[in-house]
């Protein structure tokens, strides 16, 4: 399963639902990453990214601060998923490469 988005789009996100002490849920529909936090104190954030994809969609967690870190200065990003458990491996457009681990919500 792969996900293509803006990198300053995506890194943007994170940053709107980052949370100290808790992973996001992203769910991944047709067209968009939508990236979701709750917190008994604040509430529910969430931010949607525009997004391709290819290959089944599931839904996963990750720490909005690392995946903010690993996508922060591409102008478009690939992330590769195999499952919601195993490593996910983020291309930049520039050739970099990094590697996010999801974590469970």
């Amino acid at each position: 399963f792969h996900i293509v988005a803006d990198g300053a789009a995506l890194a943007t996100a994170c940053q709107q639902v980052r949370d100290e002490d808790r992973g996001a849920l992203v769910q991944v529909n047709a067209g968009s990453l939508r990236m979701e936090v709750r917190s008994d104190d604040e509430g529910m954030r969430v931010a949607t990214v525009p997004c391709r994809t290819s290959g089944r969609a599931f839904d996963f967690g990750i720490n909005p601060t690392y995946l903010r870190e690993a996508v922060t200065g591409a102008s478009e990003v690939t992330l590769g998923l195999t499952d919601g458990t195993s490593p996910i491996r983020i291309d930049h457009s520039d050739g970099l490469l990094a590697v996010v681990m999801p974590c469970r919500i």
